[in-house]
């Protein structure tokens, strides 16, 4: 399962607003073993409309990497 821990919002101007995720990835192994990881993203959302659109996503560290290092994969 996947938790957000916490969002950081800092408006790039009246259309742009740049969103600063922290969550927690919670995976049970099939030994029983359970494992987590932290992992942060960046997110650039057009504001325009009805519904915020993601224009850009960034993850500072390699997802597969992470869970190749927590031997998940």
């Amino acid at each position: 399962s996947t938790k957000v821990l916490s969002l950081e919002e800092t408006p790039i101007d009246d259309q742009y607003t740049m969103v600063k995720a922290h969550f927690l990835m919670q995976f049970q192994k099939s030994t029983g073993e359970a494992k987590e990881i932290n992992l942060d993203s960046t997110y650039i959302l057009f504001m325009k409309g009805e519904t915020p659109k993601i224009v850009m996503h960034i993850e500072p560290e390699d997802v597969q990497q992470a869970m190749k290092d927590r031997g998940l994969l």
